[in-house]
């Protein structure tokens, strides 16, 4: 997945060279991730894409450290009183 931190998309045989994966081995998890959501494939490129399923993790992610942070901040409030 971190492929594409510089590329909004690429193809198998781009991603198989950065990881350093074989083509077929790497098809296989980029099929596996697609099945998942986490990437998406476009049919008129052929080209595979970050998933939507990624932006709900990362809400997700985002969510849970502002909770921690509150929390955090509650308790360093609670300590000082």
């Amino acid at each position: 997945l971190t492929c594409f931190e510089h590329h909004k998309e690429l193809g198998v045989t781009e991603i198989s060279r950065q990881v350093g994966l074989h083509k077929s081995t790497a098809y296989t998890l980029i099929s596996t991730l697609a099945s998942c959501g986490l990437l998406e494939h476009d049919a008129a490129t052929g080209r595979y894409r970050l998933g939507l399923t990624l932006l709900r993790l990362g809400l997700r992610v985002d969510r849970s450290l502002r909770d921690v942070a509150r929390t955090e901040e509650g308790l360093n409030q609670a300590d000082s009183e």
